[in-house]
This record gives structure tokens, sequence and C-alpha cells, in this order.
């Protein structure tokens, strides 16, 4: 890919009368979104906006929610590489180190 970024889109502007007027209605929307990884159409019938509207949300607040977990540090990592600089990086700091372990073990149907 080659190119410049363009950022002179314009900018996202959440109104009162929004279907998520609080911070809290925006969170549970992007992080339900991700969790269940629903057509952005069954989504939005879930909660109140069309799927156009719907689009945009999700877009913005996934953007906003990785900046903020880049700033507090609790991105997690994608690969083996990320996650040992990770333990590099939390186990220079106080000599405490806190691991946050997201995984869980599923039996493995096989043919009998």
């Amino acid at each position: 890919m080659s190119g410049k970024f363009r950022d002179n889109r314009q900018s996202f502007i959440i109104y009162k009368n929004s279907s998520f007027p609080t911070i809290a209605d925006r969170l549970f929307f992007i992080l339900v979104y991700l969790k269940n990884n629903p057509l952005q159409e069954y989504h939005a019938a879930c909660f109140d906006p069309d799927q156009t509207h719907c689009n945009s949300f999700i877009h913005v607040l996934h953007r906003i929610l990785e900046q903020c977990l880049w700033g507090v540090e609790a991105m997690p990592a994608e690969t083996q590489k990320e996650f040992g600089k990770l333990l590099k990086i939390r186990s220079n700091r106080n000599g405490l180190m806190i691991l946050l372990y997201d995984g869980t073990e599923r039996e493995i149907p096989r043919p009998t």
C-alpha cells in the first residue's frame, strides 16, 4: 500500500438526542460488538440506530477504545514477541509484575 493518510474527514459528533447519550452506553455498545462480532445490521437492530449510524459508531468507538487501552498500557499482545516485550517492560517497574492472562481451555472434539 502506498499513499498518504488522509485526515481531512469530517469530525464525528454525538448529539444530545443520540441513541447512546452516555459514555457507559457507548462503551457497552462497542464491547458487545467486539465480543459477539455480529453483523452490523443485527447490531443496529438490537440497539436503536440504523445500519449506517451503527457503522459510524463502531468505527469511531473502536478507535477511541484502542487509544484508551494503549494509553493505560492494557492493550493485549498479538504475537509472542510483543508478549515478551510486555513482560520485560512490566518486570522492570517496581519489581512487581501484574499479568492478566485471558485464555480458556476448551475440549477439542476428536472423532472416535
